[in-house]
C-alpha cells in the first residue's frame, strides 16, 4: 500500500469516503494479519471471476449512495464486532474517524452491536477502544 492509501493516524482527518483498497494498518506488526493479506490477495488472483465479481460488489456497497458514507461505516462496524474480526474491527474503526463519525457515535454501533452479540462482543469491544484512544475522535459534533 502506498502512504497516500494508508489511513491518516492525525486528529480530525475526515475523508468523505474509505480508501477503495483499505487494509488493516492499525496493526501492522502483526505477522499473521501480513500473511493473511497475501493469502488473500493470492485466492483473488486464483480465484478468477468469482473473486472479481466479489470484490466489484464490494467495491459497489462502499460507494455513496442513499445511506451516507458514515452511516454505511457505522453499519459495518457493528457487523463486524458481532463477527469478532480483529482487523475488520481495527479498519472500521479507523474509517469512521477518517469520515466524521464522533466518538458517542461509534461507542452507539458498539453499543447496538453488544445488544446483538451478547457478551462476546464485549470482548471485542477493547480492540475498537485501542483504535479510538489511538485516533481521538472528538466526542460530539462540531
Amino acid at each position: 500500500m502506498t502512504p497516500s492509501n494508508t489511513p491518516s493516524r492525525t486528529r480530525n482527518t475526515r475523508n468523505t469516503a474509505p480508501p477503495s483498497d483499505a487494509r488493516n494498518t492499525h496493526f501492522p506488526e502483526e505477522p499473521e494479519q501480513k500473511k493473511i493479506s497475501k493469502a488473500q490477495a493470492r485466492y483473488r488472483r486464483q480465484a478468477g471471476e468469482a473473486a472479481d465479481a466479489f470484490m466489484q460488489f464490494w467495491r459497489k456497497t462502499k460507494e455513496e449512495s442513499t445511506v451516507p458514507t458514515k452511516y454505511k461505516e457505522l453499519m459495518q462496524l457493528a457487523i463486524v464486532l458481532v463477527q469478532h474480526c480483529r482487523p475488520c474491527i481495527n479498519l472500521h474503526t479507523q474509517i469512521c474517524v477518517q469520515v466524521g463519525c464522533t466518538r458517542a457515535e461509534i461507542l452507539d454501533a458498539a453499543n447496538i452491536a453488544l445488544a446483538m452479540g451478547g457478551g462476546p462482543v464485549f470482548e471485542y469491544i477493547g480492540y475498537l477502544m485501542q483504535v479510538l484512544d489511538e485516533f481521538d475522535p472528538p466526542k460530539e459534533a462540531t
